[in-house]
């Protein structure tokens, strides 16, 4: 068994996960020059006495995709 060779590996996952983690903490403190990021919520909060939500689950209905995509695009 090469121990090194497992070493190694795990080595690398963490430096995977290191990058993964610095691109989450750029995106998610306000995004780069090429990418914007929108809360859902916030266009969705505007429209609450509408039927944006089913009944039966969490899920946006079409009215709400709607909304979002016009504000986003």
């Amino acid at each position: 068994m090469d121990i090194g060779a497992t070493e190694r590996e795990r080595k690398q996952k963490y430096q995977e996960l290191d990058e993964f983690k610095k691109v989450f903490k750029e995106l998610f403190s306000g995004g780069t020059a090429d990418l914007k990021l929108t809360n859902p919520d916030d266009i969705l909060n505007k429209y609450k006495s509408e039927y944006i939500y089913f009944r039966t689950d969490h899920h946006w209905t079409q009215l709400a995709a709607k909304y979002v995509y016009e504000r986003v695009c």
